[in-house]
């Protein structure tokens, strides 16, 4: 799984923003720049030592807690009380929506594409797609459009008409 970075400036530190597709975000940063953001409710108390602070919104569910800061060493003791905050937020699992909804449904999807590319529509699909790529004089109009084929594309045209005519492939 991936992860995507990107930081908005502050005043001091910038507030870090770490995006996993299908899972979750976290905020990284201090109170008041989460504060700023929009993120924090105005009646969410702070949490003290190692505590967090749950809520649900939107079917979102929100943790708020503190975070070693980037790079510090040493033990917990030595930055627990400091203003480095974490804001990790994810898909709540009430009334039928999560993560666990989100995987299933991606693996519903995937089971319904192999299962049309199976079926006598899909099979018709891929054959027409084999015949377009060996036609020659529809390989010269998508030639003239811009972007309509890539290298990978134009290798494998030329492999398969070799391929047609009886030459190697």
């Amino acid at each position: 799984m991936s992860t995507i970075e990107s930081k908005t400036a502050a005043a001091v530190v910038d507030l870090v923003v770490r995006i996993a597709p299908r899972d979750a975000v976290r905020w990284e940063g201090s109170r008041a720049q989460l504060e700023a953001e929009g993120l924090i409710p105005c009646e969410c108390q702070r949490p003290l030592g190692t505590d967090k602070k749950y809520w649900l919104v939107d079917g979102f569910r929100f943790t708020l807690c503190r975070n070693r800061p980037e790079g510090m060493k040493g033990p917990k003791r030595s930055w627990i009380d400091g203003d480095n905050w974490l804001l990790h937020r994810e898909l709540s699992d009430a009334h039928g929506v999560g993560w666990r909804t989100a995987l299933t449904y991606e693996r519903q999807c995937a089971l319904e594409a192999e299962i049309f590319r199976e079926s006598p529509g899909g099979l018709q699909l891929s054959n027409r797609a084999v015949w377009a790529m060996l036609d020659q004089r529809f390989q010269v109009f998508l030639s003239t459009m811009p972007g309509a084929l890539d290298a990978y594309r134009q290798r494998d045209v030329l492999r398969l008409t070799a391929t047609r005519e009886g030459g190697a492939a």
